[in-house]
C-alpha cells in the first residue's frame, strides 16, 4: 500500500494490513520535508502507539522551525539520537550517584553474597570480622567518606582487644 496524504501538509500514513488498531486497520504515520536540498521522509509511528497526523505535523513543525534557527535537531532520527543520549546521560548520572551514596555495608552485603555464591568457606569469618571491628567504624559510612584514619582506628580496636584477652 502506498502512503496517503492527509490534512496536515507533509504528514502521510499508510494502512498496515495485519494490523488492527481497535476496530480499524493500524497506521503508519510519516513526515516528508526537505532540509539542505536533500528530501527525508521520516516515519513517526503506528497510530496503536498513540500516533496521530496532528501529532506528527506538530514534531514536522518543530523540526522545520529548528531548520530555520540552526538550533535543535533538524531531523526526526537527528531528534531521536538526542533523546536516547539524554536518556543514556541520566541513566550514567543515576548510576554514578547510586555508586556514591552506597555504604560499606551494602558494599559488603554484595561482597558476601558473592563469596557465598562461589563456595567460599572463609565467608563466615569475614562476616565475624565485619560484625565486630568494621562496621562500627565505617559500616554506615559513604564509601567516599572512608579515609584512612578510619583503618587505623580499626586496627587500634583490634590491638586493644587482644591486648586485654592478654
Amino acid at each position: 500500500m502506498s502512503w496517503e496524504k492527509t490534512d496536515y501538509p507533509g504528514v502521510y500514513v499508510r494502512a498496515l494490513q495485519n494490523a488492527k488498531h481497535g476496530i480499524l486497520k493500524d497506521l503508519n504515520i510519516s513526515i516528508r520535508f526537505q532540509f539542505n536540498g536533500k528530501n527525508y521522509q521520516e516515519v513517526i509511528g503506528r497510530a496503536s502507539e498513540g500516533n496521530t497526523p496532528k501529532k506528527a505535523f506538530l514534531i514536522l513543525s518543530e523540526l522545520k522551525n529548528n531548520q530555520r534557527q540552526g538550533a535543535g535537531p533538524v531531523t526526526l532520527q537527528e531528534k531521536r539520537e538526542l533523546e536516547q543520549a539524554r536518556k543514556e546521560a541520566e541513566r550514567i548520572k543515576a548510576e554514578q550517584h547510586d555508586k556514591e551514596s552506597m555504604t560499606f555495608s551494602t558494599l559488603f552485603e554484595i561482597y558476601l553474597k558473592q563469596q557465598q555464591a562461589d563456595g567460599k568457606k572463609s565467608w563466615k569469618e569475614e562476616q565475624h570480622l565485619f560484625k565486630n571491628w568494621i562496621q562500627p567504624v565505617i559500616g554506615n559510612l559513604r564509601l567516599l567518606d572512608i579515609a584512612p584514619i578510619h583503618f587505623e582506628r580499626i586496627k587500634s580496636n583490634m590491638e586493644a582487644s587482644s591486648k586485654r584477652k592478654d
